[in-house]
């Protein structure tokens, strides 16, 4: 039997999309979805300040689910906004496949 590269389905480990919601000063609830048709890509999720400074960082390694939601805890007690969340997939390290990121305003 020859195999048909077409007939083979298309594996999409890009984010559709990325949320946050600022719970506390220093707890932020977030929220991944991927596409269906994936490949379980691992997933670096990292949290800046407004300088830059990384104040939280998650990794989930081969994830199996189409979304994922869970609580980011700061390093800090009182962050510098905005925060900026940014999320990459990546199966081998250092080749990013698909990467979002989005802003975090100060309470009101």
């Amino acid at each position: 039997m020859v195999e048909n590269p077409e007939m083979e389905p298309v594996l999409n480990n890009d984010i559709r999309s990325l949320k946050a919601t600022l719970i506390s000063r220093n707890r932020i609830h977030t929220e991944i979805d991927l596409f269906e048709n994936h490949s379980k890509p691992n997933l670096t999720l990292s949290l800046k300040d407004s300088d830059g400074t990384e104040i939280s960082r998650s990794i989930i390694i081969s994830t199996i689910d189409q979304h994922i939601e869970f609580m980011m805890h700061t390093r800090v007690a009182d962050p510098k906004y905005p925060l900026t969340l940014s999320c990459e997939t990546f199966i081998d390290d250092n080749q990013p496949l698909g990467s979002k990121s989005i802003s975090i305003n100060p309470p009101a």
